[in-house]
């Protein structure tokens, strides 16, 4: 038995270090995000064209799914939080 509570407890650990490093690479990505907006409002002040709208729906996408993801991993944090007190980690 105890064998196993080790084994859950490095799988918890283990997920728990993949949440923080998806939560950097979240941040990351909202960063990049930021700034291809910032790139995309100078493109709208020089004049809106095909491009521009192209760009700026795709950015839109992006903002999308990185809130989508972001609820995500909110969800998963929300689920080990009482798994972790559990186990006393």
């Amino acid at each position: 038995m105890s064998d196993c509570c080790e084994g859950l407890k490095q799988s918890l650990a283990n997920l728990e270090k993949a949440l923080a490093d998806n939560k950097s690479a979240m941040n990351g990505l909202k960063n990049r995000v930021g700034k291809l907006e910032n790139d995309i409002n100078r493109l709208k002040q020089g004049g809106q064209d095909k491009t521009t709208s192209a760009l700026a729906e795709r950015v839109s996408n992006l903002e999308s799914y990185c809130d989508s993801l972001e609820v995500v991993l909110k969800r998963i944090a929300a689920i080990i939080k009482p798994i972790t007190r559990i186990f006393g980690k």
